[in-house]
């Protein structure tokens, strides 16, 4: 059997996100999926279903832009229960080459394969919004199949330079410090910047075609932003949609030998934080930094804390301006000697040997999360005429 299915008619029987819900059921045996561009949005729905599945097999591209982002990782991570059955692979091509296959296999819960091939990648653009095409395989088609089926496998045993195995939690951080995966932040700040560039210009006229297919979950995200969460949209390069309008938040402070990185005795060790206190703001310190200056986030469970990482656009005193990724960490008491301070920002490895070497006790370091979802950190000697 060879079906061709295609969007552009805009019946929800022509989205590949129909054919998934209708067919990825209670009783899978096994999941393939390989796909140039990936959205959570496309799975999410489906994550509960997939914990039943015997096999999965997913392999993803890290195409820049567009890499896939490390929470949306991070929630496929809890799948990898079994390392001989389950496989979570990223695949990074050298030089302007792309990763760029586009397909599933499936074998359902009575043991008959069926596969899709086709234009559409996994995110809920490509699931739903997009005009796509691509052909259904099922039975008469067994030789393909199965070639789809070990052409995806295969993946899980290799390990040449570009190909990146997930097996846990702890493999997705260095993949963001190499730029295989990013972060949320990272990703609206480069769309927010491209929207720079073109001068904040929207796509005009065009063919118009209504969702086909849409998570369940888009019903959740569009309450959050009915109640005021964020009012705009960026649109990435497979036409992923996501809102980044945010209300504009600011705080300072001065900055004391501690959280300078120059304890009062030079052989002391420093902390490698900066404490986010309440610095005269009239904040909850034990909730403020958590719930709202950085709500958007994705905040992971770490123990007895919570953690995220956010995309900051760093400028300090005589150091060239860079974006770099920092570690936000909450905990709702902290111990008496960190003032009961909740949330710490981590400077990293070499914002302390910076702050180390060139002291900044006394300025003023600034925080700022912009209207388009981004942040700046910035130290000045000059005390901003916001400041309480």
């Amino acid at each position: 059997m060879v079906e061709y299915i295609d969007s552009s008619g805009g019946r929800p029987e022509g989205a590949l996100g129909h054919w998934l819900t209708t067919n990825l059921v209670a009783g899978t045996r096994s999941f393939r999926c390989q796909s140039g561009f990936f959205g959570l949005g496309s799975l999410r729905d489906r994550l509960e279903t997939l914990r039943g599945v015997e096999v999965i097999r997913l392999v993803l591209g890290s195409n820049a832009p567009e890499q896939p982002t490390v929470e949306d990782v991070r929630a496929l991570v809890p799948l990898l229960t079994d390392g001989a059955t389950r496989s979570l692979t990223i695949v990074r091509c050298a030089g302007s080459a792309m990763f760029h296959p586009k397909c599933i296999h499936l074998m359902g819960p009575d043991g008959v394969a069926l596969g899709y091939v086709g234009s559409a990648n996994a995110t809920e653009a490509g699931f739903g919004r997009n005009i796509e095409a691509g052909v259904i395989l099922g039975p008469g088609s067994e030789g393909a199949l199965a070639a789809m089926a070990a052409a995806i496998d295969a993946w899980a045993a290799r390990g040449e330079e570009g190909v990146f195995q997930i097996h846990g939690l702890d493999d997705l951080e260095p993949l963001v410090a190499q730029g295989v995966l990013v972060t949320a932040a990272a990703r609206r700040a480069s769309r927010a910047a491209v929207r720079t560039v073109r001068g904040g210009e929207r796509r005009g006229g065009g063919f118009r075609i209504g969702a086909m297919w849409r998570p369940a979950t888009a019903a959740a995200a569009e309450q959050a932003a009915d109640e005021g969460r964020a009012e705009a949209v960026a649109e990435g390069a497979d036409g992923y949609t996501e809102v980044v309008r945010v209300p504009h938040l600011r705080w300072c402070k001065r900055l004391p030998r501690n959280d300078a990185q120059q304890p009062s005795n030079p052989n002391s060790n420093v902390r490698g934080i900066l404490g986010l206190s309440q610095a005269g703001f009239s904040i909850s310190i034990g909730t403020y930094f958590r719930d709202q200056f950085f709500g958007l986030a994705d905040w992971v469970d770490a123990g007895e804390k919570e953690e995220c990482h956010v995309l900051f656009d760093v400028d300090f005193p005589g150091r060239a301006r860079e974006q770099r990724v920092l570690k936000i960490s909450h905990k709702s008491s902290r111990e008496a000697d960190q003032a009961n301070i909740s949330t710490h920002l981590h400077w990293g490895h070499d914002l302390i040997a910076w702050l180390r070497a060139n002291s900044q006790v006394g300025n003023w370091v600034v925080l700022e999360r912009h209207e388009d979802g981004t942040y700046s950190l910035a130290i000045t000697e000059e005390r901003p005429d916001w400041a309480p």
